[in-house]
Order: C-alpha cells, then structure tokens, then sequence
C-alpha cells in the first residue's frame, strides 16, 4: 500500500535531478540522476595511510602527516573528495534536511569500502553531534548512515559511546591550526559504557575529514576508556 501511495506522490509531485534536472526515477538515487550520481571523485590509487590524501609519493605518509608526532587512530578509509556534486550531496543532507539521501550514501560505501575493512570491528561509534546542532538539523548525520551499516554488516552499533561535553564553534569555521585546539576536551565518554568497549575494535564514522583534528580526539578518548584499536571511516575528504 505504502509503494502504491510513493508511486501516486511522484506521478503527482515528480522529483529532477538537482544538478541536470533530469525527471529522476525510482532506480536513481533519491537528489542526483544516476549519471550525475557517478562523477563523485571517489578517492583511488596511492594515498596517505593517515589521512586518506591522494599522493604521488610512495613513502605512505603526506608531507603534513610526517609531521604528527602521534597518532590516536589506527587506519582510515575515505569514499571520495569532498568537491563538486559530493559536496553539494552532503551539504543537502545535512543543511537540508535530506534524510533519505542516507541509503544513497550506505549504498557507496557499501559499493566502495571493502567490506572486511568494516566487518573486523566489534562496534561502530559515530562522532557524536553537539545537541545544539541536532536540535538545529533536526537528526544526527553521522548516526543516520551508521544505522544502515550496522544493520547491513550486522556490526553493533554504539551511539552513545561518545558525546559532546561543550558546545564549540563549527569546525569548519576555524583555521587549521584552531581546530585541534577548539575539538581539545569537548568529546566525552559515557563511563557506563567501559565494560563494552575495554579490548575492543572500534569504527569510528564521520561525514567529512578536513584537518583530522576531530577524528583524532575521539580516538583518544575511546582508547584512553580502554577500546584497543580505532579505525575510521568517512564519507569525505576536503582537498
């Protein structure tokens, strides 16, 4: 029934592609056509072991990474570049209250990720949402395409492993040498939650990595609770 009253609303309503307003179809993703859909600059070839840049070098570090004295996270695996119609899809997503674009998001890591990177872990740990913003967007981001992994590689989930203890300006907004400083002590660990997390293989997830300056603290918390290995996972990575 349900399927039937979709099919009415988008013979009524129907949906175009937002970049080349092609009439979208069931099969297409949810904002974008499918051949607009395939130029998100998915990130191959030879990269950073740290922070997922595309490199030419082969010594597996970036120039900035050798300079990190040390890291709290073990491995990372980054879908794509944070350009063109990647950024404009994660920005409706996130500023727009585009909720169903998360399977679509699912779907590419799904496609793209080798699914033993995912698989290996015992528990996925979104990088927690200040409850300002949440209120603000209405959902948690990061937590809404967990749900799909979760469920689809049968990996528990923890949403509330980690949290915000304070609420700071958007990273985004800062200088690279601010961020580290800003992110310093606001991501907490819900306490109650030691038994589940001492030896384990954690994945963390977030949308975009830009300095690293957030993955990195979350990293330190969670091990410093006991957790005995980190790994990452996002969507994005800006360039």
């Amino acid at each position: 029934m349900l399927s039937f009253i979709n099919k009415i609303i988008s013979f009524l309503y129907p949906n175009y592609c937002q970049k080349c307003d092609t009439l979208l179809t069931e099969s297409d993703p949810k904002v974008f056509c499918q051949t607009c859909w395939e130029e998100i600059p998915v990130i191959r070839g030879t990269v950073c072991r740290k922070c997922y840049k595309p490199v030419i070098t082969p010594k597996g570090l970036c120039r900035d990474c050798r300079q990190v004295k040390r890291f709290s996270y073990d491995k990372i695996r980054i879908l794509a570049l944070y350009q063109g119609i990647f950024k404009e899809a994660i920005h409706l997503y996130k500023y727009q209250k585009r909720w169903s674009m998360a399977v679509d998001f699912f779907r590419l890591l799904s496609t793209h990720i080798d699914k033993s990177y995912i698989e290996e872990h015992d528990m996925i740990v979104p990088v927690p949402l200040s409850r300002e913003k949440r209120l603000i967007r209405g959902f948690s981001q990061t937590l809404l395409i967990c749900r799909f992994l979760s469920k689809y590689y049968q990996v528990s989930l923890e949403p509330k492993m980690l949290f915000k203890s304070r609420e700071t300006p958007s990273q985004s907004t800062l200088p690279k040498k601010e961020r580290l400083k800003n992110i310093l002590g606001s991501i907490a660990f819900n306490r109650k939650n030691i038994p589940k997390i001492k030896g384990k293989k954690v994945l963390l997830f977030d949308d975009v990595y830009t300095t690293g300056a957030t993955i990195r603290e979350c990293s330190r918390v969670l091990k410093e609770h006991g957790a005995r290995r980190v790994n990452v996972l996002a969507l994005a990575r800006s360039v």
